[in-house]
């Protein structure tokens, strides 16, 4: 099954006309405070620390190393299981004196604009990479669903729209530490709908699997035959622990739209609850792809290629 390319356009269309319905209609002060304010909204909104790395890398490093690819979830569920120690202190520094990110926090402990301009060339140079790489998802993606050869002027379409976005919601304020309502609403809701569509594909690849007449189940369970602690899965969890500061959209979502100590209490035990739930999936779908597709096939996109196929 695929769609035309105006079947897409149409859809993304009105998906991103949504996100900016919700945001717009936050930001007018429709929807009743208690909503807008509510704890679940920020913990909600900490999804998006699950990028397309989440959606698709991890189960391509499912099956390249297993149970290693839990290193992703583990490391950042860790964090906030530990807040008390391991973040209370930032979010202290950066409510008390204002910083509204990691080149101020480094500029205000070591007293140095140059700590602070140097801060934001580094991450500057390594988020560029993580850009292109949800860019390239959805370029792929586009290609799959609709079996275009050339998908990069609408990937660049959506870049453009994500990038009016973050204008109207983002950056239009002048205070960087004034909190944004319109986008951890929608962020908020984002994370609510990238998890539901990952359990879809989860139960339709339990549900195969279950009921036989796949052609490979025993290349299915080789990537998960057995689990050990290599240096791969030592370092991709301390990566996964420095991500909520080193990762810009993390740093903000964290610390500074965080709006009470109670913000911070819920998402202690919910947060890793969602990063859970996000990582029971890769399993099934890794060994369903696996079986139906085999190992020459792609297993980054066996997200899609599941329910396509299906």
């Amino acid at each position: 099954m695929v769609y035309s390319v105006s079947d897409l356009i149409l859809i993304a269309g009105c998906y991103l006309l949504f996100l900016f319905a919700v945001a717009w209609i936050t930001e007018r002060g429709w929807l009743p405070a208690h909503w807008v304010r509510h704890p679940a909204v920020y913990v909600l909104s900490l999804g998006v620390y699950a990028s397309a790395w989440a959606v698709y890398g991890s189960v391509g490093y499912a099956y390249q190393y297993g149970y290693n690819f839990l290193s992703y979830f583990l490391g950042i569920s860790g964090v906030f299981l530990l807040a008390p120690i391991l973040l209370a202190p930032i979010l202290r520094l950066t409510t008390t004196y204002q910083l509204s990110s990691l080149a101020d926090l480094f500029a205000f402990r070591y007293r140095s604009r140059l700590a602070g301009a140097m801060t934001t060339i580094i991450m500057l140079i390594g988020v560029l990479p993580l850009l292109a790489l949800q860019l390239k998802a959805v370029a792929e993606s586009i290609q799959i669903l609709s079996g275009t050869a050339d998908p990069r002027d609408l990937a660049a379409g959506f870049c453009l729209m994500m990038v009016i976005f973050a204008i109207l919601f983002g950056t239009r304020q002048s205070d960087a530490t004034r909190h944004n309502s319109g986008l951890m609403r929608v962020l908020a809701l984002e994370a609510v709908l990238k998890l539901a569509a990952l359990v879809a594909v989860a139960i339709l690849s339990v549900f195969l699997l279950v009921q036989g007449g796949l052609p490979d189940r025993e290349l299915a369970t080789q990537p998960f035959d057995r689990f050990s602690v290599s240096e791969r899965f030592l370092t991709m969890t301390l990566l996964s622990t420095a991500a909520i500061v080193c990762l810009p959209r993390q740093f903000h979502v964290a610390m500074i739209e965080r709006q009470g100590q109670k913000d911070l209490d819920t998402a202690r035990w919910v947060f890793p609850l969602y990063m859970l739930l996000t990582s029971l999936v890769v399993v099934p779908i890794a060994m369903a792809g696996l079986s139906l597709f085999g190992a020459a096939a792609q297993p980054d996109l066996f997200v899609l290629d599941l329910p396509l196929e299906q």
